[in-house]
C-alpha cells in the first residue's frame, strides 16, 4: 500500500526546515504562513476526498492517490 500523504508530508517538512534556515523574522513569517496555506490546502483535499469516497464507495485515500496522480503527484 502506498502512503498518498507521503507528497505532501514531505513537501511541509521541507518548507520546515528552509524556514529554520532564515535569520529575518520577516522570512521566517512568510514560510510559516506558506507551511500554514499548505497545510489548510492538504486538509482540504482529505475533507473533499472523504466526501466523493462516501459517495462512490471508495476508500479515501485511494480518492486521493487517483487526483494526485491526475495532478502529476509522484505517490510511490
Amino acid at each position: 500500500m502506498h502512503d498518498v500523504k507521503r507528497p505532501v508530508r514531505e513537501a511541509l517538512q521541507q518548507l520546515e526546515k528552509m524556514k529554520m534556515l532564515e535569520s529575518s523574522y520577516a522570512e521566517v513569517n512568510r514560510y510559516q504562513s506558506i507551511i500554514n496555506l499548505f497545510a489548510n490546502l492538504s486538509y482540504a483535499c482529505e475533507l473533499m476526498a472523504d466526501e466523493i469516497g462516501e459517495r462512490t464507495g471508495q476508500r479515501t485515500e485511494d480518492v486521493l492517490a487517483e487526483y494526485y496522480k491526475r495532478a502529476g503527484i509522484n505517490v510511490e
